[in-house]
């Protein structure tokens, strides 16, 4: 996928994540919730409207419109038209999502009449409900697939007569502009066993557009998304049953936005050396490595080409828990938690010279890391993270409480991305420690820029322990 500067899958979730598009979805109450998760888990935002006094409003401050034929009536239908004529005004792209449209000839009619009065960039439907509008079939018992394509010809040709983006979503989706045309084998067949995984897959559709406008390129992304969760969230929930298989495709979407702390489970080992030297250069001022599970002489050895690294740009190398590993390599300073050996042995055995920074959690902790000679408290998480498997959130508040208790300066930890950066202005914070924002970027070296332009204007640092 390569189109003005955006070539990548992980461009389009770096974008999602930079710009944190609105997605207005007027969508079936069969699947709303999952809908509005979905686009949560993967770092959008989205309003669901159908009230016919607020509906061009909250359309036009949205970045990206998803109408979903869900369960019609005249008055959702006349919804969705002027919600659908408000968004072309003023060239919000939309996704249509012609739900049962087979199902009955008043769904049939309506769909048509919706494609006929509004432009719309994407179309997202199953087999028999795209065959539905192309007038190749025309009876549904309910809302699923019951046909597949006599030819692949079939989907080019109505896109084509459109002029929109097709995807027909299945056991192979396709996603095609008339010309271009992509083959998506992602998912399993389990997912058939949910209801409204197609409505998500419209749903992220809309989240992408939200982000770039490049419908084929968005599609594509979006039901690549939708298969990879339900392969995964299948392969790790699948025996404990439907339900986790089902609350398992948010989780899963959500560690699609992967992980400056160094973490080497955020990025392959080959690519780790370069890009936190590209996130140096970009401004990181201080390194944090991480290994949980990991090999341990692996680990040795990117601990060791990370010093050879910060020693060339003479920032300080930070290793986190592991005592053994710090002196190993000489490191210039260590991270504990509450559960590692006790700071004030950590401080005994590493000498006054080194940095010590510590985890807590609330006042008491924070006290006592700086009467055993933490140089710094870590605090967090301070907004939800994948890196850290059930953390419970610090609150700003709590934060705040932490930073007036102590002496030493406080670093927030914990889910910060350029978009919720602000949430921690007037915190009093000496600065952040990230790990997606910035390793889980395509460009570390821009997205660190970024952040630390950000860190020095909203929290107003800039210090030794800014952009961590």
């Amino acid at each position: 996928m390569e189109k003005d500067g955006i070539n990548s899958f992980g461009a389009y979730l770096e974008l999602i994540t930079n710009r944190n598009p609105v997605v207005h979805q007027i969508t079936n109450f069969v699947t709303a919730n999952d809908c509005a998760n979905a686009v949560l888990a993967m770092g959008g935002r989205t309003v669901m409207a159908d009230y016919i006094e607020e509906i061009e409003e909250i359309t036009g401050a949205a970045d990206s419109l998803v109408l979903n034929l869900g369960v019609p009536s005249e008055e959702r239908l006349q919804s969705l038209l002027l919600a659908g004529k408000a968004a072309n005004k003023k060239r919000i792209p939309v996704v249509f999502d012609p739900v049962g449209c087979g199902a009955s000839s008043f769904r049939r009619n309506a769909a048509k009449e919706l494609l006929h009065e509004v432009e719309v960039s994407v179309i997202r439907g199953n087999s028999s409900e795209i065959q539905c509008l192309f007038d190749k079939y025309n009876r549904m018992r309910g809302i699923d697939a019951e046909t597949e394509f006599d030819s692949i010809c079939t989907v080019r040709k109505f896109a084509e007569k459109t002029h929109a983006v097709v995807v027909v979503t299945g056991e192979r989706d396709i996603v095609t502009d008339g010309d271009k045309m992509y083959m998506i084998e992602n998912g399993c067949k389990e997912m058939s066993l949910l209801t409204g995984t197609g409505c998500i897959c419209s749903a992220l559709t809309g989240l992408f557009l939200g982000a770039d406008t490049k419908a084929v390129y968005s599609a594509v992304c979006a039901a690549a998304c939708v298969g990879i969760a339900g392969e995964l969230s299948w392969k790790r929930y699948g025996e404990c049953g439907l339900g986790h298989f089902h609350m398992g495709l948010f989780d899963m979407l959500g560690n699609m936005r992967k992980y400056l702390v160094a973490d080497t489970g955020t990025t392959e080992r080959r690519k780790l050396d370069k890009k936190v030297e590209l996130a140096i250069k970009g401004g990181c001022t201080m390194v944090q490595l991480r290994e949980k599970n990991g090999n341990m002489k692996e680990f040795y050895h990117d601990a060791a080409a990370l010093r050879r690294i910060t020693d060339t740009y003479g920032i300080p190398l930070i290793i986190n828990d592991r005592l053994d590993l710090m002196l190993a390599i000489d490191a210039p300073g260590i991270h504990v938690g509450q559960n590692d050996i006790p700071a004030s042995i950590v401080r005994r055995l590493i000498g006054a010279e080194k940095i010590m920074g510590v985890s807590a959690h609330n006042v008491e902790e924070a006290l006592q890391a700086e009467r055993d000679g933490a140089d710094y408290i870590g605090v967090g998480a301070v907004f939800s993270t994948n890196t850290k498997k059930n953390t419970k959130n610090v609150t700003i508040k709590m934060l705040q409480e932490i930073v007036k208790a102590v002496s030493i300066p406080v670093v927030a930890i914990g889910g910060i991305n350029c978009s919720n950066v602000k949430y921690l202005h007037e915190t009093g914070i000496s600065g952040i420690a990230v790990v997606s924002a910035i390793l889980g970027a395509v460009q570390a070296y821009s997205a660190a820029k970024k952040m630390k332009k950000l860190v020095i204007s909203t929290l107003n640092v800039n210090n030794k322990y800014s952009s961590n």
